[in-house]
């Protein structure tokens, strides 16, 4: 469940960073919040609407066991 609370995060980095510089997140005045860096539901091609996995690709074994022991059944 997500919590309804926004979580803000502040990075000095961002600020000193040359403003021809193009980050893949836009910030809003140097606040992030949690959403900013996750992908949405529609964007995972991966997972149906019931919140399932119906396809899974992985160049790694040791990945493909993390993924079947942290996904839920």
């Amino acid at each position: 469940m997500v919590s309804s609370s926004t979580v803000l995060l502040r990075s000095p980095a961002v600020h000193a960073s040359p403003s021809d510089v193009n980050n893949s997140v836009p910030g809003k005045n140097g606040a992030y919040t949690v959403g900013d860096f996750i992908t949405g539901r529609q964007h995972l091609r991966v997972i149906d609407d019931d919140w399932n996995l119906v396809l899974l690709f992985s160049f790694s074994l040791s990945r493909l066991i993390y993924l079947k022991y942290a996904l839920p059944v």
